[in-house]
């Protein structure tokens, strides 16, 4: 299955941020199979006229904007994870913001050209929030894929991956676009697909990957948001 044991990895990171910054994120899990409801589309194509499956896809979507709409009021700000798994042959972790991998192989320089693209990504309002470039925080050091290469989980884009070259890669679909800022609110967005093999596939790698996404959220927010997770005493 191309998502095994990606509901186990949610929940897992749900418990290390809470342990680690003494608040829990909001956590939305939809258990139904793809073949019954794909919430990452359109609800046409998502549930095919089921009724059933449509009162779940508008649930579930209907979970996370309140979650969104409680970070912005007790925040002011907030990052949503849509949080999956793939199985392509490049088997890299893929943080997606609406940026496709064909814009991915311009250089820094052509990203950072006018706002058009930083406009048309989940990171809009991240992207005039933080002090850095909008190719820096899509792809940098600090940028969410650059800090899990530095905690030793493979990451595209990031310095060392900074687009896929033509390989497979998914830079967000439905769910990023609608409860992202690109366009609308102040919490921003990115699409996580984890690969299989040293991520997903045993206890121990899920425990690593988790253990390198919490670092790495908490040196995101401290340099994108200016702010500290740590006893946060709100999700963000």
């Amino acid at each position: 299955m191309q998502d095994a044991f990606t509901q186990e990895l949610a929940r897992l990171i749900r418990d290390d941020m809470t342990k680690r910054f003494g608040a829990a994120p909001h956590l939305i899990v939809c258990r139904l199979h793809r073949s019954k409801v794909d919430c990452n589309r359109e609800v046409a194509e998502a549930a095919q006229g089921s009724v059933a499956a449509t009162q779940a896809y508008t649930e579930f979507h209907g979970f996370i904007k309140q979650a969104c709409d409680a970070v912005e009021k007790q925040s002011g700000s907030g990052l949503y994870i849509d949080l999956h798994g793939h199985r392509h042959e490049q088997e890299l972790v893929e943080v997606g913001a609406l940026v496709a991998g064909t814009k991915l192989a311009l250089s820094d320089a052509e990203l950072d050209a006018g706002d058009f693209i930083s406009r048309q990504s989940s990171l809009r309002e991240l992207d005039k929030r933080s002090p850095q470039s909008f190719s820096a925080l899509l792809r940098g050091p600090q940028s969410l894929g650059g800090l899990l290469e530095a905690r030793g989980i493979a990451s595209i884009p990031s310095p060392a991956h900074p687009s896929p070259g033509g390989n497979p890669y998914y830079n967000g679909a439905y769910s990023v676009d609608t409860h992202g800022s690109r366009e609308h609110g102040t919490v921003s967005a990115v699409q996580i697909e984890c690969p299989f093999k040293n991520v997903r596939e045993k206890k121990e790698s899920r425990e690593k990957f988790s253990a390198a996404l919490c670092d790495a959220l908490e040196d995101f927010f401290r340099v994108h948001f200016g702010t500290s997770l740590k006893n946060a005493g709100a999700s963000q």
